[in-house]
C-alpha cells in the first residue's frame, strides 16, 4: 500500500504548485491550476461575486499540469464548450519518462451533485472515480474493484488529502492526484 498525502491551497483559484508529499515528508511531485488567459485568471480571483462568477461560468476553463520527479508529466485540458455542453470532458494528457506521450478521456457523469461520479478511460481500461461529498472521500475503481481510496483528513482551513492506493494500480500516483483536484473543482466541494 503506497500513501501519499497532498493539501489545496486556500483559494480553490490558486495557480500556486501543490506539493505531493511522501510518508517521509519528502516531495515526489507537484501540481498546479493553469489559465489559458490572463484576463480570466485575474478576473476569477476578484472579490466581486456577480462579475467574478459570470466569468468562471463561461470562460473558466479547469485545465491542470502535474510533474514528479521522475520525469512523469501529466496535463489535463477541458474540452471546448460545445463539447462540454451536456457533460464535461478532459484530455489527459500523459508523458513518461522515457517521453512517450500518451492522451486519455476523463469525463464527467454525475447526475446527482452530492455522488460524483467520473469515468477515465486509459489502455483500453475503464476507472470510475466515485466522490462522496459527505465525508470527502473518492473512491478509484475499475470493474467494481476498489484499487485507490482517497480520504479528506482535514478540512479548514485548507483541505488536507491521503492517497491510499494498491501497488498494482494501473495510474500512476500523479494522475490520481490531478483527477482527483478536477473532481473537486467541478463538483465544488
Amino acid at each position: 500500500m503506497i500513501e501519499l498525502t497532498f493539501t489545496l491551497p486556500l483559494l480553490k483559484h490558486s495557480a500556486k504548485p501543490i506539493p505531493i508529499l511522501d510518508s517521509q515528508g519528502n516531495q515526489v511531485a507537484s501540481f498546479n491550476r493553469t489559465y489559458r488567459k490572463k484576463w480570466v485568471e485575474v478576473v476569477s480571483k476578484l472579490p466581486i461575486p456577480i462579475l467574478s462568477e459570470g466569468v468562471q461560468a463561461f470562460f473558466e476553463k479547469k485545465d491542470l499540469i502535474g510533474v514528479s520527479h521522475n520525469g512523469e508529466t501529466i496535463k489535463v485540458e477541458e474540452r471546448p464548450f460545445k463539447e462540454n455542453l451536456f457533460k464535461p470532458k478532459w484530455d489527459v494528457t500523459h508523458t513518461k519518462n522515457s517521453g512517450e506521450e500518451e492522451t486519455y478521456f476523463f469525463q464527467d457523469i454525475t447526475k446527482i451533485k452530492t455522488h460524483g461520479r467520473f469515468i477515465y478511460n486509459k489502455n483500453n481500461r475503464q476507472f470510475t472515480l466515485e466522490k462522496n461529498l459527505m465525508d470527502g472521500t473518492t473512491y478509484i475503481k475499475e470493474d467494481g474493484v476498489l484499487i485507490t481510496e482517497i480520504a479528506r483528513v482535514r478540512s479548514l482551513p485548507s483541505p488536507s488529502y491521503i492517497i491510499k492506493s494498491k501497488e498494482m494500480c494501473q495510474i500512476s500516483l500523479l494522475e490520481i492526484a490531478v483527477l482527483h483536484q478536477i473532481c473537486h473543482l467541478q463538483l465544488k466541494d
